[in-house]
């Protein structure tokens, strides 16, 4: 709900805090509410940005999206995405990034393309659903104060033109890649090595025009592009277009010199240009994800180039990856140390997929024509490679250390209700197991199993047999955000298993 804080001496208290109404901010406010705590917002726009951006999702993500019941929203205005073909300036196959199609094992589409004012507006939408979220739109933070056991926020109310002062217990900068948040903490990033400027350009058709179904990666020395198809809606398409030496940003938003650069594909009467924007492309991780009660989340902790799509999908794991960690602090389950783990699993597993952008991006971007050739010549050698999209292990964190699978995304399998498992499961810890198996472990086991809340389920369903039988295991552990935090062959090592996470958590009864 969107809310209102009135006068310059009012203070309001919130469970947490977070700065920027974006997708990120918007998705970790949907989650904590979902939990139950009393979250504040804050944006300084009036309304959802009217301009796509991001236009990729993965599984994973509508999974985490259907998690706190926004993915059958979600489903309705997205459409299945393809995958992409890198051709060098002859036209040849050079790579193919795979994106099947079909159901993949976490339940739903392996991508999705989305338009994402729809995108957001669904997000904003779903808050409403919790009274104890509020979103304050035109307000801006314009400082930050660590106090002791809380977080005091100076916010500008741009309406009203005054300032106010809100605590809250934890605070999560959701404000982009120019973040303040990160600023005000001096936290530095580290340069992963890609820094270029691309103009994107975005158009919705005006009549039917034959342009190809898949996306492109023009790896052309003259000028290398980006083609993407489909952006929501399938009459909204994506051109992206690197800056060549000596152009300025001034000079390639210019709509005549976009017509030109399109012209291969489509002509001024067929399309509407809706943005046309030059951008820095870079690769970048923040040294520092959390200063005490104070976090970052999305782009104000790591940007990556697009050639992926793993922008978004990386910010949204961030928030779940954070928001069961938060509930359980901030409901007095576990010490405060359980938030240390947030950066050391989720910063190496990004880690992934910005170097694999990154390198994807070198080979899209040679313009000297010789190492063009080269580079073709090397990747032309052999039968064509085909990439597929990366699926790291967490970092150390809430996991075994060295158990097989853990640290691993665990499948959604249908149970042998015809239920999805997380439909069953809902946002909690889960004890996945043989019958037999949860008949022998003590009731010491069953009492933490209790206090965590966790689900124990026994109707596996001929899918998750499978699962079984392929790691040759009799149970799983898995975290409230669906990762494994281990496997057990029998009863004790499942005893075993429950100890440990018990003590990882740092539990408090």
């Amino acid at each position: 709900m969107e809310g209102e804080i009135g006068g310059t001496a009012a203070k309001a208290e919130f469970d947490a805090a977070i700065i920027g109404g974006g997708p990120v901010g918007v998705t970790l406010a949907n989650m904590l509410g979902f939990y139950g705590l009393k979250v504040a917002v804050f944006e300084k726009e009036p309304s959802v940005y009217h301009m796509p951006r991001a236009s990729h999702m993965d599984a994973e993500v509508m999974r985490i999206y259907q998690s706190f019941g926004l993915s059958e929203a979600l489903n309705r205005i997205v459409i299945g995405a393809k995958g992409y073909e890198f051709l060098n300036g002859d036209g040849k196959v050079l790579l193919k990034l795979d994106k099947p199609e079909g159901d993949s094992p976490q339940g739903w589409k392996y991508h999705y393309r989305f338009y994402q004012p729809n995108f957001e507006q669904v997000l904003r939408a779903g808050t409403e659903r919790f009274e104890q979220v509020r979103m304050f739109l035109e307000h801006e933070v314009t400082g930050i104060e660590e106090k002791h056991g809380y977080v005091q926020l100076r916010v500008d109310n741009r309406t009203k033109h005054e300032s106010i002062e809100v605590s809250a217990s934890y605070v999560i900068g959701c404000d982009g890649g120019r973040s303040m948040v990160r600023r005000s903490l001096g936290i530095e990033m580290d340069d992963v090595g890609l820094r270029q400027q691309w103009l994107v350009v975005d158009v919705k058709l005006k009549r039917e025009v034959a342009l190809p179904p898949k996306g492109i990666q023009y790896c052309e020395p003259s000028r290398p592009i980006t083609y993407v198809p489909m952006i929501g809606d399938y009459d909204r398409y994506r051109w992206e277009i690197m800056l060549l030496p000596g152009e300025t940003k001034e000079e390639m938003e210019r709509p005549e010199q976009v017509w030109g650069l399109l012209n291969r594909w489509l002509q001024p009467e067929d399309a509407t240009l809706e943005r046309a924007s030059v951008y820095i492309f870079h690769s970048v991780i923040a040294k520092q994800w959390r200063k005490s009660r104070v976090f970052l989340a999305g782009d104000s902790a790591h940007q990556t180039p697009p050639f992926l799509g793993q922008g978004l999908c990386a910010g949204v794991r961030d928030a779940a990856n954070l928001a069961w960690k938060l509930n359980m602090v901030v409901h007095g389950q576990a010490e405060e140390s359980l938030l240390d783990t947030y950066q050391s699993e989720r910063s190496p597993h990004v880690r992934q997929f910005i170097d694999m952008a990154t390198e994807l991006g070198k080979i899209i971007t040679v313009l000297d024509p010789e190492e063009a050739a080269a580079r073709d010549r090397k990747l032309l050698s052999g039968d064509t490679r085909t990439l597929v999209q990366p699926a790291p292990l967490l970092g150390s964190g809430i996991r075994l250390a060295d158990g097989e699978l853990a640290g691993t995304l665990f499948a959604q399998p249908r149970l042998g209700s015809g239920q999805l498992m997380d439909d069953a499961v809902g946002n909690r810890f889960a004890v996945i197991a043989e019958p037999d198996v949860i008949d022998n472990v003590s009731e010491e086991t069953k009492a933490v199993w209790s206090r965590l809340d966790a689900v124990v389920l026994t109707d596996h369903g001929d899918e998750l047999k499978s699962i079984f039988q392929m790691h040759d295991t009799a149970a799983f552990m898995i975290r409230p955000d669906r990762y494994v935090f281990g496997k057990a062959a029998g009863a004790a090592e499942l005893e075993r298993l429950t100890a440990e996470l018990e003590r990882k958590l740092h539990y408090v009864s």
